[in-house]
Parts: C-alpha cells; structure tokens; sequence
C-alpha cells in the first residue's frame, strides 16, 4: 500500500473527541516532535521525557500519520501511546513527519490545537548522516545509497551539476516542506529548535524554550546537564549519557562536491530564515 491515499478518510476532531475513553488512560498526544530526520529529533524527545509531567513511548507508534497504519484508526492510535497521570501530557515523534506532503492535514484534521516541534541542523551536515543511515541500516533492496557513494548520488560529474532530485537532498530544502505545515498551522504554534546548538552546547538553553512552549515547567534547565570530556558532548548529570551507541563513523566527502552542495543550499536556506524568522548561520 503506498504510503499516501487521498481517498483515505482523515480523522476530524470530533472523531476524536468521541473516541471511547481508554481504560489505561492512554491519551492522544498534546505535541508532536515532526523531524527533521537526522537532526536530533531522538536526543530531543528522550530528554523531555526526564520531565515528570511529559511522556512519550518508548518506540516510534508506526508513523500513525503517515502510512498504512492511519487506517488502523484511532483505537490503534492510542494503544501505542504511553498512559498518563494527572496533569501530565504526552508528546509523539516520527522523524518522517515533516517531509511527507499529507501528514500537515492529517494532524491538523486529527488536532487543529496540536503543537508542533521542529528541529533541524546544518542542512549539509544531516544530508551526510542521512545518507549514512541509510546506507548502514535500510534494507530496502533498492536503497541507491548501499549502491553508491555519496558523490555518486550528490553530484552529476558529467553535467557539473548537483543531483536535485536525490531524494536525502531533498529532505535537507527545509523551507520547501515547512510551507506545506504553515499552510494548516500558524507560526506560533510551530517551535523550531536549533539541533546545532542543541547538540554542541548545553541542551538545556533549548529545552527551556520547549518546555515554556509546552507549558510545562522548566526544570531541564543547564544545571541538569554537565559536559562529558571523555564522550565530547552534553549528559545527563543523575541518569548518564543517551544514545551512547548511535551515530555513524564519519566520512570524507570530497571538498568540491561539498562546495557544491552548499551553495546550491545557501539560497533555499535564507528562504528559511525568512520563514522562521531566525538567521542559523549555516554555511
């Protein structure tokens, strides 16, 4: 089944509001962590989950809005949603949110009121590790990155032109698929968080602007994070490090390629600063 049907029926909010209460106290989530992918959307959702009033599941529910699993319904929905106490909300992240062009409807359909996380990182940098997931755990067999090199995919050498329509490529023209969102949902509604900053810095001065964001109170603050010298980066002073195991060896991509790249980039990405309103100083 292809991954978009339009003939698929959307769920309104009312259908959601006469969804049968659910005897676990599974609730439909408050905000949804939307991508983009390789940019930190894991590390962002594990450490709101330390919050006590937030909860997440403990694996991605199956791209709800996005596949087959949609017309599973909302009962489905819900099972893979973690259960709540008083006061507390829940939040949903799927990576693939943000790049597939009829999921905005769907969740404005399903929650006009949803909040919506965004964080993304230097376009270029998550072109690399996208390409670099892809090719170490997709098992697709006509996954083109277990096939070819990175260059290969990237850049035409024939023609002297950057492959546009190399689909890792794509998902790093940002401002092309946050139009889709703000077609259904208004800027203020939407939080875009710097993945740069988040993963280089202290996570905390970003969390804090989720937090005030969700409403929630912000205790993840800097003070809750101290610097790891031996790991180079940001952990979590009671509970240790996350994602200890992730992450993918890096790789040398040829200095005219990237040179390319980036500057086929720079235009699209002041389109997104525009958009945004934020200047992230990318390359």
């Amino acid at each position: 089944m292809p991954w978009f049907n339009r003939s698929i029926h959307i769920f309104t909010e009312t259908e959601v509001a006469n969804e049968p209460r659910d005897v676990k106290n599974r609730a439909f989530p408050h905000a949804l962590i939307i991508g983009a992918r390789k940019a930190g959307t894991s590390a962002l959702q594990d450490f709101l989950k330390l919050h006590p009033k937030i909860r997440a599941p403990s694996h991605e529910p199956g791209w709800f809005f996005v596949n087959s699993k949609y017309t599973k319904g909302l009962g489905y929905y819900r099972t893979r949603l973690p259960p709540l106490q008083e006061n507390q909300i829940s939040i949903e992240k799927s990576a693939e949110y943000f790049h597939c062009p009829y999921v905005p409807e769907r969740v404005w359909s399903f929650n006009s009121s949803m909040k919506i996380l965004l964080i993304v990182r230097d376009p270029f940098v998550r072109l690399v590790s996208d390409y670099m997931f892809l090719k170490r755990y997709n098992k697709a067999p006509h996954c083109i990155e277990k096939k070819y090199t990175f260059e290969e995919l990237a850049y035409n050498f024939t023609t002297g032109r950057v492959n546009t329509r190399w689909a890792c490529l794509k998902r790093s023209v940002y401002f092309v698929w946050f139009q889709e969102w703000l077609k259904f949902f208004p800027r203020e509604q939407i939080l875009v968080v710097d993945g740069d900053d988040f993963a280089e810095n202290n996570p905390g001065t970003e969390l804090i602007r989720v937090e005030n964001f969700l409403g929630v109170e912000p205790l993840l603050t800097e003070k809750y994070f101290f610097f790891n010298e031996t790991k180079g980066f940001y952990c979590v002073k009671k509970t240790g490090c996350l994602h200890e195991g992730k992450g993918h060896e890096p790789i040398s991509v040829a200095v005219k390629v990237e040179g390319m790249i980036r500057d086929y980039l720079r235009p699209l990405n002041r389109k997104f600063y525009e958009m945004v309103g934020k200047d992230f100083g990318w390359q």
